[in-house]
């Protein structure tokens, strides 16, 4: 009887509506689940550029080895980032490299958010940093050099904000987001509103990047908005995004609709990266968007520990569509010629091989030949290959999925899943090498 009522009291002692009122949920218990169920119960596999990055060290770091007929940079535009992937790379089991990247990737961009709602009551913090992590899950999957870039944005306005941090904190910071990535210049100028240090990690930056890459990398800042111009609509890289990704990244933009005065600077940040108007930047402007709930008054709302459960379990378990769930596999030679019929295909092949080769198309649609582009197109609308093709550019290998046809110069070499991968037919002569 006693220990009934032992049991009882220490319930209703911990459960009651004073004590629940004290339990809070740390942000970074958040983070760590979404990481170890986004990253490593199910397929992350990155369906592009992440790939590449890993691979680099089998070309010396040299792009112009990898991808054939194309305009792609003569320099590598993310050579210390490439550095860093390849170490991964030779060092860890296949498909451990690019989970460590995505979880560091994840990590930088949650310490952001946190930091930049740090005072707010916690469980709404917690709330604040799923609808970023659900927003912009699909992105951080991919790890791309412009996530890291946004996750070191975000800490940086956190840091600028904070009196205390001294400015060779943000020198270092700022040299360490210039050293990685070609275009780090668009997450530096904004910070130079909060703090006038940055102005010399900028020119640092420049200056090293000119240095490296000459003349050509003063084509960068024309070049960026080439890369992404439009291309063929059935080639066109899209992100499967539903009508729930739509509906929260609408509440997620709330914050900033309704509290934009309270920190002009941060304001500002954001409209020059809507200014952007790329998708690329949806994780700069969701993060500061979010941040603004810290001027909310929460005592007048009541919370919910039903209500961050439902948004934990939704953030937590909601699925990635950019991920490789049968990625294509196969030993070609060395220095073999390949033609994919899609980016996809390209990536997996780049990453699963283990010697060097030569693939088209490269990694920016823009960059290849339009011959070879409208081969693609050809393949993927109406399931056929032009023989015509190898005449002028010669592949050792077709690997494709698409295909209702079989070419007379092509020989099925192999079947891997859905990929077929077929042996071309056609003499290597001079002129097309």
């Amino acid at each position: 009887m006693k220990l009934q009522k032992t049991i009882g009291n220490f319930f209703r002692l911990r459960f009651s509506k004073n004590s629940l009122e004290k339990e809070k949920v740390s942000p970074w218990l958040i983070l760590g689940l979404f990481v170890i169920f986004t990253i490593f119960t199910k397929p992350s596999m990155p369906v592009d550029d992440l790939l590449r990055h890993l691979k680099a060290h089998l070309y010396n770091y040299n792009y112009s080895k990898l991808f054939i007929y194309s305009s792609f940079f003569t320099y590598n535009p993310y050579y210390l980032f490439d550095i860093v992937a390849g170490f991964f790379n030779r060092a860890l089991p296949e498909g451990m490299d690019y989970r460590v990247i995505q979880v560091i990737a994840i990590f930088l961009n949650g310490a952001g958010v946190i930091l930049l709602t740090k005072g707010m009551d916690k469980n709404w913090q917690c709330i604040a940093l799923c609808l970023y992590l659900f927003c912009i899950k699909e992105r951080l999957i991919l790890a791309r050099p412009a996530i890291f870039e946004t996750g070191l944005f975000l800490i940086a306005v956190a840091l600028c904000e904070n009196k205390n941090c001294s400015n060779i904190t943000h020198l270092m910071l700022g040299i360490l987001m210039a050293s990685f990535y070609h275009a780090f210049y668009i997450y530096l100028l904004p910070l130079i509103i909060f703090r006038r240090i940055y102005l010399v990690p900028l020119l640092v930056g420049i200056t090293g990047w000119s240095i490296y890459a000459g003349s050509e990398y003063l084509e960068t800042f024309t070049s960026l908005s080439k890369l992404s111009l439009p291309v063929e609509k059935s080639l066109k890289a899209t992100e499967n995004y539903s009508v729930i990704w739509i509906v929260v990244t609408g509440i997620a933009l709330i914050p900033i609709a309704l509290k934009w005065k309270e920190n002009i600077k941060r304001t500002l940040c954001f409209v020059y990266f809507l200014l952007g108007n790329q998708l690329k930047f949806a994780n700069p402007l969701i993060g500061l968007s979010v941040s603004f709930a810290k001027y909310f008054n929460y005592n007048n709302i009541r919370f919910s520990y039903l209500s961050l459960a439902l948004v934990m379990t939704t953030t937590i378990l909601s699925p990635v569509h950019n991920v490789q769930k049968f990625p294509f596999k196969y030993a070609f030679e060395k220095d073999s010629k390949i033609f994919c019929d899609d980016m996809t295909t390209m990536f997996s092949a780049v990453y699963h091989s283990k010697v060097p080769i030569k693939i088209s198309p490269s990694a920016a649609l823009t960059t290849i030949k339009p011959e070879i582009l409208r081969a693609m197109v050809t393949m993927k609308e109406k399931g056929k290959f032009d023989c015509k093709l190898l005449e002028k550019y010669y592949f050792d290998y077709v690997v494709e999925h698409s295909l209702k046809e079989i070419p007379q110069c092509l020989k099925l070499k192999a079947v891997w899943g859905k990929y077929r991968v077929w042996k071309t037919e056609v003499k290597n002569s001079e002129s097309n090498r």
